[in-house]
């Protein structure tokens, strides 16, 4: 008798994905997420102006603030739309984060393949309330999933619960 088997599965038994109740992260995310974004980009549209108006005149420093700005407008849009787009689910035997709103993706991690959990919080996700859940599987130093955008009392129990199934 051969000890390693490998039958094939049925691909009209298998559990729909589709049917997965995804729930969204909290709605303070994106706001945060924009804010970030928008300030982070404001440094270098600070020194591009100023190269500007020292450069050449107060009018290019003007012009070049204005395409900044309607740059940084449709960055924050995107962001904004990005970030309205993560959602989580948890299973008996997996967790899933779906994201993107023109491509979207969805990524399983099976619980059994975990090796570390981890919640960070940055100082805007502390002003806001949230956290970052990272699930971290063997093979790599970055994380393999990050859900970003939980309250911290849902990032801490799927934490505690993730971490659990190990």
């Amino acid at each position: 008798m051969d000890p390693f088997t490998n039958l094939p599965a049925r691909i009209d038994s298998l559990p729909q994905a589709q049917s997965l109740e995804f729930r969204k992260v909290d709605r303070r995310y994106a706001p945060m997420a924009v804010l970030t974004t928008v300030l982070f980009l404001l440094i270098p549209l600070a020194v591009g102006c100023t190269i500007a108006g020292f450069a050449e005149s107060l009018a290019r420093a003007m012009q070049v603030l204005a395409g900044g700005v309607v740059i940084i407008a449709l960055i924050g849009a995107i962001t904004w739309m990005h970030a309205r787009s993560y959602a989580v689910a948890l299973r008996e035997h997996d967790v899933a984060l779906r994201k993107g709103w023109i491509w979207t993706k969805t990524i399983f991690v099976v619980l059994t393949r975990v090796q570390h959990v981890e919640v960070s919080r940055g100082p805007f996700e502390r002003r806001a309330g949230l956290s970052t859940l990272k699930v971290f599987t063997s093979g790599g130093a970055q994380s393999d999933l990050t859900i970003p955008g939980l309250t911290a009392d849902i990032a801490e129990r799927l934490r505690q619960q993730i971490a659990g199934a190990e």
